[in-house]
């Protein structure tokens, strides 16, 4: 398995939640029959990432994209994206929302982009390069001697605790947030769907191929709490509604409840002491 990343990148590469994590898991998950080597990007294959349903520019957040994916529809259309390419796509981890980059100088105002030189890939890429910024396609491993030689002005890549490792702070002195052209950025796992025999299927395509409509909702029924039942069966309901109305009124004239029939045993209330335990 290859990925997108250089070789020791946290979070991505090594540590938890990471590629080498999930090959760990494979690995006990399945008794050892599946094992699982990983590369670094450039040691088997260049860099590249996927856009649209890993995010988008001014998409959704790190909440709303992660349940957009498994009860919006989203985890149904991402497998029917990729289909065509014979292969199934999972979702393994989101890193949240990133920084804009970092600049050798300040950014203050939309003109000040205007033929910055900058490393920026997907359709953020795009969006920057209408705005007159001169987008350069790397390998996020190539960021730093690209940057600190001059040969870019500014590189994004994720956010500042992994951009460290890379030495981009180092090269660029100024870094911009919060990131627009990432507000939530999933990580993915594809897998050939000739893998397994008869080809893979992600759980979430049966349970959630498409979103349920708001309509389709039952309301909930309200169940009518039955009435306290009592031993003294002389009481009637029109002492009952009387007695209610004095617990409002305690200046109503309310007349006394019957007495009990001889040998009825009434039910002590909560709030009473009991014979057997003397507590109230």
């Amino acid at each position: 398995m290859t990925t997108t990343w250089p070789a020791g990148l946290p979070f991505y590469q090594v540590g938890p939640g990471s590629a080498a994590t999930f090959a760990e898991r494979v690995d006990k998950r399945s008794n050892s029959r599946i094992k699982i080597q990983v590369f670094a990007a450039g040691e088997l294959l260049p860099a590249f990432a996927a856009q649209y349903v890993a995010t988008v520019p001014v998409g959704m957040s790190v909440l709303g994209h992660c349940a957009w994916l498994p009860f919006g529809g989203g985890n149904a259309l991402w497998e029917e994206t990729y289909r065509p390419l014979k292969v199934v796509p999972f979702a393994a981890g989101c890193s949240g929302v990133q920084t804009t980059g970092w600049f050798k100088k300040e950014i203050r105002s939309l003109a000040d982009r205007k033929g910055v030189k900058m490393r920026i890939p997907g359709l953020a890429g795009r969006i920057c390069s209408a705005l007159g910024v001169e987008v350069r396609q790397l390998p996020g491993g190539e960021n730093f001697p690209a940057l600190e030689r001059g040969v870019i002005d500014a590189a994004e890549f994720v956010v500042p605790f992994l951009d460290a490792r890379p030495g981009l702070p180092n090269a660029g002195k100024n870094n911009h947030a919060s990131g627009w052209h990432e507000p939530s950025t999933v990580s993915e796992i594809v897998i050939q769907r000739k893998i397994g025999g008869r080809g893979c299927r992600p759980t979430w395509s049966r349970r959630c191929a498409q979103p349920r409509p708001m309509s389709s909702t039952r309301p909930r029924r309200r169940t009518r709490r039955p009435a306290r039942s009592t031993s003294c069966s002389s009481r009637s309901s029109a002492s009952t509604t009387s007695g209610r109305r004095s617990a409002r009124n305690p200046s109503s004239s309310t007349p006394a409840p019957d007495p009990p029939r001889p040998g009825t045993r009434l039910r002590p209330h909560a709030h009473e002491p009991t014979a057997e335990t003397g507590l109230a």
